[in-house]
This record gives C-alpha cells, sequence and structure tokens, in this order.
C-alpha cells in the first residue's frame, strides 16, 4: 500500500504534531510582560495589512478564507501544518518592527518557522508578495511515498535534499547505495521500461565511487578520472545519479 507523506516523516521521527503544537504556542501564547499573544498584535494592526482586502478584522478575515486552526485538530496532516506555518509567517512578516519588544524579536518566529519547513522537506517562495511553502522536491516525495521503496529508506530519500547533507558525500553516497539496490532487485522490468538508460544508470553506479571504491588505486574498480575529482565534483556527480 502507498504510504502517505505524513507516514514518511514519521518514519524518519519527524513529529509533525509537535511542530505544529510548538507553533501554535508561539503564535497563540501570550507574553509574561505584556500578557499579549502574537496573534492579539496582529489583530490590533490588522488594518495596516496590505492584503486585507475590504476586511476590517483579522476574525472576518479569517472567517471568509477558511483559517480555523485549533489547539488539537482531529484531523492532521502536513497541508494543515504547511498552512498553518504559510499563515503565521505572513501575518507577522507584515508586522514590521513591532515585535522587537520581544526577546526572540520578529526574525526569530521566521527563522522557526523556515527551520520548520526545511524539517518536512518544504521551501519557501514568493508569489504575488506572499510567502509560501512548496515541496522542495516533488519527485523525491513521490519516491518517499512509493511502496517500492522499503520503510527505513523512504525518509533517506528526502534526508539526501536536507541543507544538512550539503558536503556530506559519504552520507550521499550510503543513500545512493541503498537505492541502487533497491533499483538492481527490479532489474527485469527496467529492461523492459527502458534499457538503454538502465544501463547507463547502473554504469555511473558502479563507475563513480558508489558502489565501488573507483578512488583507491588499489582497489580493482580504480578509475583513474574518478580519483582525481574534487570532493565539489564528487558531490555534484552524486547529485547528478
Amino acid at each position: 500500500m502507498r504510504r502517505n507523506y505524513a507516514q514518511v516523516l514519521k518514519e524518519g521521527k519527524v513529529d509533525i504534531e509537535n511542530e505544529y503544537n510548538k507553533l501554535y504556542e508561539l503564535y497563540y501564547g501570550k507574553d509574561n510582560r505584556d500578557n499579549k499573544s502574537i496573534a492579539e498584535i496582529v489583530s490590533n494592526h490588522f488594518l495596516d495589512y496590505p492584503f486585507r482586502g475590504t476586511c476590517l478584522s483579522l476574525e472576518e478575515f479569517n472567517k471568509i478564507y477558511g483559517f480555523n486552526f485549533e489547539v488539537k485538530p482531529q484531523i492532521f496532516d502536513v497541508e494543515q501544518l504547511v498552512c498553518f506555518m504559510e499563515y503565521v509567517y505572513n501575518l507577522i512578516i507584515c508586522l514590521d518592527g513591532r515585535l522587537l519588544f520581544r526577546d526572540m524579536g520578529k526574525q526569530f518566529y521566521l527563522n522557526h518557522i523556515k527551520c520548520v519547513a526545511e524539517l518536512v522537506g518544504y521551501i519557501s517562495t514568493s508569489e504575488e508578495n506572499f510567502t509560501i511553502f512548496v515541496p522542495r522536491d516533488s519527485n523525491a516525495i513521490a519516491v518517499a511515498e512509493s511502496q517500492l521503496i522499503p520503510d527505513n529508506l523512504s525518509y533517506k530519500v528526502l534526508e539526501y535534499n536536507h541543507h544538512s547533507m550539503i558536503e556530506n558525500i559519504e552520507a550521499k553516497r550510503e543513500i545512493l547505495v541503498k537505492l541502487a539496490d533497491v533499483l538492481e532487485s527490479y532489474d527485469k522490468k527496467l529492461n523492459g521500461i527502458n534499457q538503454s538508460f538502465k544501463s547507463d544508470l547502473f554504469q555511473l553506479i558502479n563507475s563513480c565511487n558508489v558502489r565501488h571504491n573507483n578512488k583507491d588505486k588499489s582497489s580493482k574498480y580504480y578509475k583513474k578520472y574518478i580519483s582525481e575529482l574534487s570532493d565539489a565534483e564528487m558531490e555534484y556527480t552524486y547529485d547528478e545519479i
């Protein structure tokens, strides 16, 4: 059975409900000094918002556009977390310097939301003056959800594109080795789909220091041109594979 994205994240020990709860507390929780929440500050200054249209209050805005974020949603998924992140991010970013009186400051909240987005495989992008969060790699997500990928590998497919993996060449190689093992188990099916492509792909896997040590002169798999690649060039090769 095809796993959903929430299951993939759970396999990677990403607790999306916990991330939702933390963001909920940051946005709706009251500050000890002035007993106000960020939600209240937003509401007090809502008439200054450029995207309010004809709405005269945050409550009216929420009602018209269907924004209703509960403490403990009965039905919860990644899309709901992402929607909440977009909602809070766009409301906070328009506050200018009004959050600077708080100890953590406005940038803390924006950075926190971006960190959560990266954790669940999303990145921020601007569209018509709004910040939205989109999948970092929709193809990677599709593969991670596939029933053909073992449970212990599904999150690794997403992790490969995470910023923490940059320059971590050995970790990237290990993921490629595991993916190659999965591919090889479907050797006959791959031949029936595109034998030439399959051949080229496995040529790269076997000759670019993925499965075999192609950099060590003492190895029977030694390839001079691979041994001369810099770390940056090796990483680029892995990313292309």
